[in-house]
């Protein structure tokens, strides 16, 4: 891998990072609790079945979800 090359890589793989980041942060700020565990399911059967995923990253972004879902719970009861 030429220097060039490393450098777009590490540039997209930034790029998506905070794709990623700011795809789960935004909609729980936005949205209320119960929303957010489904727009993460949605988003993770889109980024699985289109291959941009793997199954084991789609699990952890659930468990995540979940979990922020649970502390707005403690914050702003139902």
């Amino acid at each position: 891998m030429t220097l060039t090359e490393r450098r777009k890589f590490l540039l997209n793989a930034a790029r998506w990072t905070a794709a990623i980041g700011a795809g789960s942060f935004l909609p729980a700020m936005i949205t209320g609790c119960r929303a957010l565990e489904e727009v993460t399911r949605i988003g993770t059967d889109i980024g699985t079945s289109t291959g941009m995923i793997t199954e084991e990253h789609a699990v952890s972004m659930k468990k995540t979800s979940k979990a922020i879902s649970k502390s707005f719970e403690d914050i702003t009861p139902p």
